[in-house]
């Protein structure tokens, strides 16, 4: 799987708390409960194409470049020339902070967004033009090492912890993008997609009080990969000379496969009692559903400024077990008498995803600095709210909204772009776990990410 070292945050110190006694009714201990691992799955947190990177993604109307074949396939018979987009990317610093805690996860990477291709005069016809695209939709990455120690009078509880989490989508567009020479524009493309999991938690807690200590260790890891074949299409109209509606569709797409690993072992003790967690499958069945897409928009276009609205909806998904497995968590409990430890099983209650429906607004546009049109300023804002639902188990919902900002350059045959993308976002209430005789905690995040976003394409 491919990594990104990102950010995490203290909230994993929270996350798990030594049981004071063997438990045998149905419940696991908490020696099979894994640090807090933060995950955001929203749809629009990259920025993608020469152009649509600096205009908030509003680029469904008026896309004409080598990214049509991932905004709108119809948008390909609008290239004056054939095209290949060899760069496309941003340099992203972020930040996760919790209220009420002095700590914050903060990092710096590369992000490598779109590569891209469009050819004129497909099958030998001006009215037909074909496109090729690489993008990375989504990129998540976040890890920490750290230690908390909270008190409540002669008891004191010490936490250190490691956690990484990681998500990634690529998808692959193949399509062709048709014209008559008149108003209307159509396109399809055949998508690839892959979606890639990583989660890494590991753990240590000691809990003293006046008479005695307690102990645990947790470390837990999990992967997961999918696979998906969908279909997209697009079109646009020209209304009259200035103004265009456009609107595409992509199907939620058939898994073709899936991957991926979970193991955990945990170990706590208080007073005589000693209790393990074990848990390993190495090939559990992955599901990952996607969303029906739909994007309509309209832009205006003058002699020297554009402006386009875009509305994208997401549909919803009801909640389903992403993970399962027909392997069983193994419990052993010792209670330090001098008996045999007992042993349960326990069936694995796997990551339960609950995908609702979204619907963002982008807004964006350009205005031309020079009166050939060579050099050009962009700027746009757009919402990324989260399709986390209520019972989601695996992800973390975190609203964002995004602007973007940035001046492109063309020569004959060269068009480059640079601009800033600044997101930010903030969650509700985030329950967290409880530890003994301290009073239980909430949290919110507040998350935030400044970018450089840049792109070269060569005209040919």
């Amino acid at each position: 799987m491919h990594r990104w070292t990102g950010l995490w945050l203290p909230l994993a110190v929270l996350a798990a708390a030594v049981p004071a006694a063997a438990q045998t009714s149905a419940s696991l201990p908490q020696a099979a409960a894994a640090p807090i691992n933060i995950i955001l799955p929203n749809y629009s947190n990259v920025a993608v194409g020469e152009i649509g990177s600096l205009e908030g993604n509003a680029y469904l109307a008026r896309v004409g470049d080598s990214s049509a074949a991932y905004y709108n396939p119809a948008g390909l018979t609008l290239a004056t020339k054939n095209s290949v987009s060899g760069s496309g990317g941003a340099f992203q610093t972020a930040s996760v902070a919790p209220e009420n805690f002095s700590e914050s996860g903060t990092s710096f990477r590369h992000i490598p967004t779109m590569t891209s291709f469009i050819l004129k005069e497909l099958f030998g016809s001006t009215n037909w033009a074909g496109g090729l695209s690489m993008s990375l939709t989504n990129a998540w990455g976040q890890s920490v090492n750290g230690q908390r120690s909270f008190s409540n009078g002669a008891a004191s509880n010490r936490i250190m912890y490691s956690s990484l989490g990681e998500m990634s989508v690529w998808m692959a567009n193949a399509g062709v993008g048709y014209t008559s020479g008149g108003k209307w524009r159509v396109g399809a493309t055949l998508d690839g997609q892959l979606t890639q999991f990583g989660r890494n938690e590991a753990l240590s807690n000691q809990y003293v009080t006046a008479s005695a200590l307690s102990a645990a260790v947790i470390q837990a890891s999990a992967s997961a990969w999918t696979w998906h074949f969908r279909l997209s299409a697009g079109a646009q109209y020209d209304v009259r000379p200035g103004f265009r509606v456009a609107a595409a569709m992509r199907t939620p797409g058939f898994q073709l496969l899936s991957g991926g690993s979970f193991s955990h072992e945990g170990m706590s003790n208080a007073g005589t009692t000693t209790i393990t967690a074990s848990f390993f499958d190495p090939e559990p069945d992955v599901r990952f559903k996607l969303p029906f897409e739909f994007k309509a928009g309209a832009a205006w276009m003058g002699s020297r400024a554009q402006v386009e609205v875009d509305l994208l909806t997401y549909t919803g998904r009801s909640p389903y077990q992403g993970l399962e497995t027909s392997e069983s968590w193994t419990i052993i409990t010792d209670p330090g008498t001098g008996a045999a430890p007992a042993v349960q099983q326990f069936p694995f209650d796997g990551a339960v995803i609950d995908g609702q429906a979204v619907v963002n607004l982008a807004i964006g546009g350009q205005v031309s600095l020079t009166p050939n049109g060579s050099w050009k300023l962009h700027g746009g804002y757009t919402t990324d709210r989260s399709p986390v639902g209520p019972g989601d188990t695996f992800f973390t919902q975190v609203h964002m909204q995004a602007f973007t900002v940035g001046v492109s350059g063309r020569t004959g045959f060269l068009l480059g772009s640079i601009g800033l993308r600044y997101a930010t976002g903030k969650s509700g209430d985030i329950p967290l776990r409880a530890f003994q005789d301290v009073q239980p905690l909430t949290t919110r995040l507040k998350v935030s990410n400044v970018g450089i976003v840049y792109s070269v394409a060569l005209l040919f």
